[in-house]
């Protein structure tokens, strides 16, 4: 059942990659919460078991290939959002140095390691309420001009 329900979403990927040229929209259409892959595993078990086969990995090469074809700013800007990220002086610096051993930017290095699977128990739970149970917690993205640099 699972290996049936994988080919599936694997086969719409790649129907979606043949008519997609924009890596944003793929994504969103593949994996956004509406996407193929959140409607076809909805139980939180199966979407990660899902996200660690091989049909998955092909899903994340489309995806960078998608990516290399027409960079980061290839996605209108009223599709862009920024998000602030609250993290330690050495690990900015530690990503500037991967980013420079990639040869990549800041921005594109953090992008691909958001698309990227990552095992819930690798995850602390937030102290902060979540927007969701209704905290006055404020919204962290705003609308911005999306480029292919930083």
């Amino acid at each position: 059942m699972m290996e049936d329900k994988a080919n599936a979403v694997l086969e719409e990927a790649k129907r979606l990659y043949a008519e997609e040229a924009d890596w944003a929209k793929f994504v969103y259409r593949l994996l956004g919460k509406q996407g193929v892959v959140r409607t076809t595993f909805t139980d939180p078990v199966e979407l990660a078991a899902f996200q660690q086969t091989e049909a998955y990995a092909e899903i994340q090469r489309m995806v960078a290939q998608l990516r290399k074809q027409n960079g980061d700013g290839s996605t209108a800007s009223k599709d862009c959002k920024v998000i602030t990220v609250r993290l330690p002086e050495s690990m900015l610096e530690y990503l500037k140095d991967e980013a420079d051993i990639v040869g990549t930017s800041v921005n594109r290095l953090c992008i691909s390691k958001l698309l990227q699977f990552i095992d819930t128990e690798l995850v602390p739970p937030s102290t902060v309420p979540s927007k969701k149970r209704g905290s006055a917690q404020p919204a962290h993205t705003q609308e911005t001009e999306c480029t292919a640099t930083d």
